[in-house]
C-alpha cells in the first residue's frame, strides 16, 4: 500500500472497546462527538480527520460521532476479511459506515492464516494510525491487555495529547507535553 499523507490536516486517532453495551453506546458516542467538536474549535482553520480501525463496538460509535460532528473519517481496515467472524448485523453496520468514510485503507490485502497473524495485523493497524496522529481519543476500561491498551501505550510513547472516555461517557484529557 502506498503511504498516505495528511498534509495540512490535523489527524486524530481513535481506539476503543470492541464490545460496547447498548446502554453505553449513546453516552459514549455523544462524548466522542463532543471531543471532536472541541478539537475542531481548538485547532481553528486546520481541517480535522479521524482515523478509525473499524472494529465492532466503539469504533462504529466513533464513525457515527464523526459524521455527527462533521469530521471526515478514514476507515483503516487491518486486513481483508476483518468482519468474517462477526454477527451479520455488525457486518452490515461496518459496510454501511465504510460507505461514509472519506477513504478506506486496507493495510493487508490477504486474510490472516491464523489468530496470531490476525492479532499482529490488528496491532500493526494501531501503529499505522498512531504514527500519523497528532492526538488520540480512546474508549477504554483501563485494562493492560488488548488493542486499546496497545494503542494507549503507543499514544503515550509518542507523547501526544489524548482523551480517555469511560463507558459512562466521562471525559478526561491527558496532556503528554510533546504535541
Amino acid at each position: 500500500m502506498a503511504d498516505v499523507t495528511f498534509e495540512g490536516r490535523y489527524v486524530v486517532v481513535f481506539s476503543g472497546r470492541r464490545f460496547l453495551a447498548p446502554e453505553h453506546t449513546k453516552r459514549v458516542e455523544a462524548a466522542i462527538a463532543g471531543t471532536l467538536e472541541d478539537v475542531i474549535e481548538r485547532v481553528g482553520t486546520k481541517p480535522v480527520v479521524l482515523l478509525v480501525g473499524m472494529a465492532m463496538g466503539s469504533d462504529h460509535a466513533a464513525c457515527r460521532a464523526a459524521l455527527r460532528a462533521g469530521v471526515p473519517f478514514h476507515a483503516v481496515v487491518p486486513f481483508t476479511g476483518q468482519t468474517n467472524l462477526w454477527p451479520q448485523a455488525q457486518k452490515d453496520e461496518w459496510s454501511r459506515l465504510c460507505t461514509f468514510a472519506e477513504e478506506v485503507h486496507v493495510l493487508h490485502s490477504l486474510t490472516p492464516e491464523n489468530p496470531k497473524q490476525a492479532a499482529a495485523w490488528l496491532f500493526g493497524r494501531n501503529s499505522w494510525m498512531v504514527e500519523r496522529a497528532a492526538e488520540g481519543i480512546v474508549v477504554w476500561d483501563g485494562g493492560d491487555r488488548g488493542g486499546t491498551a496497545h494503542s494507549v501505550g503507543l499514544i503515550r510513547g509518542k507523547g501526544i495529547d489524548w482523551t480517555h472516555i469511560d463507558l459512562q461517557g466521562h471525559v478526561v484529557k491527558f496532556h503528554e507535553g510533546r504535541s
